[in-house]
């Protein structure tokens, strides 16, 4: 995250007309982390996340269980992915793909430390 800020520096920058926006027309602070989209409440987003994280986890224990109808152990990282991408389809139009708010942390940490100050965490 550290070397993309260092070699974007300059086209965030123009972009943004030198002000490091979380919202609005310039934001540029969406480069490294999630937002959620302007329609959807507190509320909304937590039910999101909730069932995004749940449908990924159950797939995954699904997936990897011995005593299930077996997948092979060579298949097991391609179906992880074809699930990840069903989800991330399916609901990542509320809040960007998110899947996992313990993902959405270091980056929003990051940027307000790069500048984006603490709108990040609004």
């Amino acid at each position: 995250m550290m070397m993309m800020m260092m070699m974007s520096t300059d086209a965030i920058m123009a972009y943004s007309k030198g002000e490091l926006t979380v919202t609005g027309v310039t934001a540029t602070a969406g480069i490294f982390c999630t937002y959620p989209a302007d329609y959807l409440s507190v509320w909304g987003g937590v039910v999101d996340q909730v069932i995004g994280t749940a449908a990924l986890l159950l797939c995954v224990l699904a997936l990897a269980d011995r005593r299930n109808s077996s997948v092979p152990d060579a298949l097991q990282p391609v179906l992880v992915g074809a699930v990840v991408l069903v989800i991330g389809i399916s609901m990542g139009s509320n809040s960007g793909y998110a899947l996992n708010p313990a993902r959405d942390f270091g980056p929003r940490l990051f940027t307000y430390i790069a500048g984006w100050g603490a709108d990040v965490f609004k």
